[in-house]
């Protein structure tokens, strides 16, 4: 199938939806294992179930796209508003900007190429749990590249705390995080056979990134990149549920409410169908892959004024343009829903619009 340029598929389509391109296989992407689920192994997901989702990334991406194209049509005010709310994005530079990069995540979905901001080009991991890496403790034994123990010039083994660039990392990172150094712990890569450092997830030995039923989902850069997909990303029970059920794009009904619906402090009815309400399976996937592909860094993927990435509605709502840019959450929920809106049903001229954190008929 010949593949239009996003800027060529706007112009022919700006009164229409897209004709998302169609994704290559995710093991053309990602090394993955579709085969059991351990080690971070995606088997409770399986492979026809992560492509769908990849093909679902670039639909997200094309309408990531077609919202900043169509700001400018005087026909779709819904691009206007919602773009307009989620980015303060006044000029064109900054809308191009923003465009730019819903673009470049989808060049890499259909293309390939270097991930981390152009500064890796190992392919990546995607994984679908934390087990790939189990936590330890400084004065278990320090182990190489090959899994073996690692021993002094005396023959000696040597614990972690032994190794000067292990205690600085954990260090650095303890400074970073505003914790103490001993609330920082390594973790041990059964994948890549190298060392990690966090900070402890639960008490459990088996505890991890994905303990935590709020985590959804995180890109790891470096030697080797890795983005761990949690099962709560895919609302399964654990990470050998398998029955769970697929939620494509725009498939969650939702009743509108009217704007004057809002609270004295400008919050929603509490009956009001949030944004999140119609989050798709392929939402988790389409944020890390703002990391992956930009990078983790400040300006990058991490807001430069917050410590964290924002993911509540009324934050993301609040941010400036300089932050909501280097925000993928805001990405990933603009991408929703402009493909929601343009895939509602019109009355009296109107769309189901989500400018407001919640589903509206248009502004009123």
């Amino acid at each position: 199938m010949k593949l239009f340029k996003a800027s060529l598929l706007a112009a022919i389509l700006s009164f229409g939806a897209p004709v998302a391109a169609q994704a290559p296989p995710i093991t053309d992407r990602f090394t993955v294992n579709v085969a059991n689920n351990q080690r971070g192994g995606c088997a409770y997901v399986g492979l026809d179930r992560l492509n769908r989702i990849f093909d679902d990334c670039v639909t997200l991406a094309d309408y990531g796209i077609l919202a900043m194209d169509d700001y400018r049509n005087d026909a779709r005010f819904e691009a206007r508003r919602l773009v307009s709310a989620f980015f303060k994005s006044d000029t064109i530079v900054r809308r191009n900007e923003i465009r730019d990069r819903f673009r470049r995540v989808r060049d890499w979905i259909l293309n390939g190429g270097p991930v981390d901001n152009g500064r890796n080009n190992r392919m990546p991991y995607l994984t679908c749990h934390h087990d790939w890496e189990e936590v330890q403790l400084m004065t278990d034994t320090a182990r190489d590249m090959d899994g073996d123990s690692i021993r002094d010039e005396n023959g000696l083994i040597m614990r972690i705390r032994d190794i000067d660039v292990y205690t600085e990392v954990q260090r650095r990172l303890a400074q970073g995080r505003g914790v103490s150094v001993s609330e920082i712990f390594p973790y041990w890569s059964r994948l890549f056979n190298f060392y990690n450092f966090d900070i402890a997830y639960g008490a459990n030995p088996g505890d991890g990134y994905c303990t935590p039923r709020r985590h959804l989902g995180r890109t790891q850069l470096g030697d080797y990149p890795v983005v761990t997909l949690c099962p709560q990303a895919f609302r399964a029970s654990s990470r050998t549920d398998s029955s769970w059920t697929y939620r494509p794009l725009h498939a969650v009904g939702v009743t509108t409410m009217p704007l004057d619906s809002l609270t004295e402090n400008n919050r929603p009815d509490p009956s009001a169908h949030r944004l999140t309400r119609i989050e798709p399976e392929a939402a988790t996937l389409f944020h890390e892959l703002f990391h992956l592909v930009l990078g983790n860094g400040i300006g990058e993927t991490a807001p430069p004024d917050f410590p964290d990435e924002e993911y509540r509605l009324g934050g993301m709502l609040d941010l400036d343009y300089q932050n909501a840019v280097c925000n993928p959450e805001t990405f990933a929920k603009v991408a929703t829903a402009y493909d929601y809106t343009r895939n509602s049903d019109s009355v009296d001229g109107q769309y189901i619009e989500f400018f407001a954190g919640f589903a509206t008929r248009g502004d009123t």
